[in-house]
């Protein structure tokens, strides 16, 4: 079987439009403030039966305040990250100082070093200087004497 390919939208972050050029978020936050003036205006059209049209347009304040967050927006920012920003920029200070994040505190190794077990000789490590003796005294180019030492160190200070 053969794996069919799928084309991959490219513009995801664009909202998709449910009737004519509105959202579906937009059409929701229409609903609800819709329905709290609604709900807020049957209340109080059966508590005063007849109620007057300043009162049913204090009722329905909830709805166009939520039509206003729906579909308002100033420079491509919606009205609600608007008011965020606001309340952003009142709780920050104004004046911004640039410093460098202090950035990975250094561990110590001597801090979280474990302490040394006592060795148990076992006539191994006295074998090891007198070879590292040996050894060294093969790599010495010659054997100079103190005099000679000198002369070649002032020789090449010249």
């Amino acid at each position: 079987m053969a794996i069919e390919t799928v084309k991959i939208p490219q513009n995801v972050l664009i909202e998709d439009r449910i009737i004519g050029t509105v959202t579906l978020r937009q059409l929701i936050i229409t609903i609800i403030g819709c329905g709290i003036s609604y709900a807020i205006w049957s209340n109080l059209q059966k508590i005063f039966v007849n109620i007057s049209i300043p009162v049913t347009i204090i009722a329905w304040i909830p709805a166009v305040i939520f039509i206003a967050f729906a579909f308002v927006k100033v420079y491509d920012l919606s009205l609600l990250r608007i008011i965020f920003l606001m309340i952003e920029r009142s709780v920050k200070p104004q004046t911004r100082i640039w410093a460098p994040r202090s950035g990975m505190s250094t561990i110590n190794p001597h801090t979280f070093a474990k302490p040394e077990k006592k060795k148990i000789s076992t006539g191994t490590e006295q074998e090891k200087p007198q070879s590292i003796e040996k050894l060294s005294s093969m790599l010495d180019i010659s054997q100079l004497d103190a005099s000679q030492i000198s002369m070649v160190s002032y020789k090449h200070t010249l």
